[in-house]
């Protein structure tokens, strides 16, 4: 369904490295493996929603991957700044202020995958909600029917 919302479109490319990894999929492996093959030096961003920036500090090696990626957060309905301190004490001040001053003003559109899956479920449109071609898929695959909206 990525490849299918991303189609036709030259700026963006979907990767699948997470896929053909064995055990938990970590965000720091996943930037150790694209730098391993862009470059050092090439630069990263990691772009997350701000429901994720609270719990960036329970993140694996996330003093390590602040390091090496800048983190970009979209602004979601609802976003309420967290309290810096805990992001501060596991990545240090001005790691923290960067992530920080790295928020995004986003159009505030307030779509969730949760919802798109439970208006499939309930089999109403989804149109506008998500890709053509994403639509056609979920619609002629089947997919959430069953009530399974999760």
């Amino acid at each position: 369904m990525t490849r299918l919302a991303v189609e036709g479109d030259p700026l963006f490319e979907v990767s699948d490295v997470e896929l053909h990894r064995t055990g938990p999929s970590y965000t720091f492996d996943t930037v150790e493996q694209f730098q391993s093959v862009l470059g050092p030096s090439t630069e990263l961003f990691w772009i997350i929603g701000a429901d994720s920036l609270p719990d960036l500090p329970s993140w694996y090696r996330i003093g390590d991957l602040v390091q090496r990626v800048s983190i970009i957060t979209a602004r979601r309905p609802g976003f309420h700044w967290p309290d810096i301190a805990p992001l501060a004490a596991v990545v240090g001040d001005a790691y923290a202020e960067r992530l920080l001053a790295q928020c995004c003003e986003t159009p505030e559109i307030d779509i969730s995958s949760t919802a798109i899956r439970l208006r499939a479920a309930q089999e109403r449109p989804i149109r506008y909600l998500v890709q053509d071609g994403v639509a056609n898929y979920i619609l002629n695959e089947g997919l959430y029917r069953r009530g399974d909206a999760r």
